[in-house]
């Protein structure tokens, strides 16, 4: 079984059934609190976490002229997302002094909190001009748009059509971080191959993570997606 336990707390009651049944896991990006490789599960593929968080304080620092920024953090138990959005805070603190965090706001459900809070952080704190996103940034993106702030800029991670068509329209996305999907796909596949051959497989998968802008959005793509074709749709729009 090839999955991604999104909570690490209570995954553990949930896949025990299939691990006691003999079933191989392989993970993605997260590990059920406890479960030990080579004996819980095969292996785990994810992106290089620390990069990821690296290059979007970069990316924020990149996109601000105020200095001041805003953190849309995801407020649950997901180690991954955690530990990024911990490299964000560390590297912004560390290497941007001169950058100061205004605000943190967290969330919980994507579709519904993140608009919430960016409308908040712009009524609140309108000296803030770029919001890091942990992920599912675009209801922040329109919150910037229905408050009339062109001039916000916004950076999350996992590129998408969405992000692609706000960043490619004039839109508030400034900057995407992408670990390399197919290549983490490719690696999922590989480990399970590993446990059915009953081979020992390494514990991390990783493949790496890059900034996108409009100005390399196509070329990124590659990275992303390898054999998959860029979006037609997106080729008018790239001139």
């Amino acid at each position: 079984i090839i999955t991604l336990p999104t909570d690490s707390v209570t995954s553990v009651a949930t896949f025990r059934p299939v691990v006691d049944a003999g079933i191989k896991l392989v993970l993605i990006s997260n590990q059920p609190d406890g479960y030990l490789h080579g004996k819980d599960f095969v292996g785990i593929t994810t992106s290089m976490p620390y990069d990821q968080g690296r290059f979007m304080a970069d990316a924020v620092a990149m996109g601000t002229k105020t200095k001041k920024v805003g953190i849309i953090f995801f407020d649950a138990d997901f180690w991954i997302v955690n530990f990024i959005d911990d490299v964000v805070r560390d590297t912004l603190a560390d290497e941007y002094p001169e950058i100061e965090v205004v605000v943190e706001e967290g969330f919980a459900n994507p579709a519904v909190d993140i608009g919430n809070a960016a409308n908040a952080i712009i009524q609140r704190h309108p000296e803030v001009d770029t919001f890091y996103v942990s992920f599912g940034a675009l209801p922040a993106a329109i919150a910037a748009v229905d408050a009339n702030r062109p001039d916000i800029m916004v950076v999350s991670q996992g590129l998408d059509k969405p992000y692609m068509q706000n960043m490619l329209s004039g839109g508030n996305i400034y900057a995407i971080i992408t670990d390399s999907t197919y290549n983490i796909g490719v690696n999922a596949a590989l480990l399970g191959g590993y446990g059915v051959l009953g081979k020992r497989a390494p514990e991390y998968s990783i493949s790496p993570s890059a900034i996108i802008t409009r100005k390399n959005l196509k070329e990124m793509w590659k990275l992303a997606f390898r054999v998959v074709p860029f979006p037609p749709e997106f080729e008018e729009l790239m001139k």
